[in-house]
């Protein structure tokens, strides 16, 4: 088999310097080729690894995936795929093992900042998951059919549900007493007209009181939900002090009027018998 590399100059010019590595094995697993990135990746000269067992140079990979990727491919003689953290290299490797009854060529990639990228996106979405979850308004994410994409743990405590549970779920079949109320009309201008909307809306199955922060994308709605019906009873209650004191303002007003005209009257009835009197004397 390296016999054969070595003659194929044509292949050998394709290869040494295309971006992905290249080692070849022969059914021994010993090495009978590796290109110049095979080289820098590695750290190696191809002179030091040549004809070298691939398990005796790099005995933490002899029984981890890479080792087991391979096997199988030889095995079942068909390609495999396997992408797993070098600690020799200090790398993330894609190493895909195509076989033939000669041994088995690998293609090797170097994919660390891809991992890492992937890494730091979900950390940037865990924390984001995690800032969602942690705010005191509700939030929930619909996608075009008005499906649970997202729930934050403020909706379960709203709708006493699990969130996870809605997750796929449609909202107007979940709660179908909220069809045809603002909040429906309001999500459903929402979407179509794809403008922002704020509306507030009473919910009487959950005795909620709701404004809704609506944000439309072709893709569905982000929706804030914040809970105002602390708000509303206090807005209630203050409307019927305000109404009562009016009130009693009024009786006391009406009262005053009485007495004053008792008080006119008295007077009136007062001096006119004295007047009589008088007169009569």
């Amino acid at each position: 088999m390296r016999e054969s590399f070595k003659s194929n100059e044509k292949f050998r010019s394709l290869v040494e310097d295309i971006s992905d590595g290249i080692i070849a094995l022969d059914p021994d697993w010993k090495i009978v080729y590796v290109n110049r990135t095979v080289e820098k990746l590695f750290n190696r000269k191809a002179e030091n690894l040549l004809d070298k067992n691939i398990w005796e140079e790099f005995p933490v990979a002899a029984d981890g995936k890479f080792f087991h990727s391979y096997s199988r491919a030889r095995k079942l003689q068909e390609k495999t795929t396997v992408e797993e953290f070098s600690t020799a290299l200090n790398k993330w490797i894609r190493a895909t093992a195509y076989p033939s009854s000669k041994g088995l060529v690998v293609y090797f990639q170097d994919i660390t900042s891809e991992r890492m990228a992937e890494i730091r996106a979900d950390k940037t979405e865990a924390d984001y998951r995690q800032f969602i979850d942690r705010i005191t308004d509700g939030f929930i994410v619909l996608d075009k059919e008005f499906r649970y994409v997202y729930v934050n743990s403020k909706i379960g405590e709203l709708v006493h549900r699990d969130p996870k549970s809605l997750i796929g779920k449609n909202v107007w079949e979940e709660f179908p007493d909220a069809i045809n109320s603002n909040t429906y009309k309001a999500f459903q201008t929402a979407f179509k007209e794809q403008r922002f909307i704020n509306n507030i809306d009473y919910y009487g199955p959950l005795e909620l009181w709701q404004e809704n922060y609506i944000y439309p994308s072709p893709e569905g709605l982000s929706i804030f939900i914040k809970d105002i019906s602390a708000r509303k009873k206090l807005e209630n209650d203050l409307r019927k002090k305000e109404r009562d004191q009016q009130f009693e303002l009024m009786i006391a007003t009406l009262e005053a009027q009485e007495k004053e005209r008792t008080f006119i009257g008295q007077e009136l009835h007062d001096n006119v018998n004295q007047l009589l009197v008088a007169s009569k004397l």
